[in-house]
């Protein structure tokens, strides 16, 4: 196992393709969506200072919306 200790981005060290990503409200929270279908995307991260919000099933990474 190699453990990394670095101020730079994880974008930097590990390149993904992330220009299809995008950020919108789901409800009041803020979510990372990839879209990946015709009207169909799925959820990356969840962008909130409200711990709560973390634990909100429905914003849970890969859910489909």
């Amino acid at each position: 196992m190699v453990v990394l200790y670095t101020t730079m981005p994880l974008e930097t060290i590990f390149p993904a393709d992330i220009s299809e990503r995008k950020i919108i409200h789901q409800g009041n929270q803020m979510v990372e969506i990839e879209p990946f279908d015709y009207n169909k995307a799925r959820i990356v991260r969840v962008i909130s200072t409200d711990p709560q919000d973390y634990m909100e099933e429905s914003l849970q990474p890969g859910t489909i919306i």
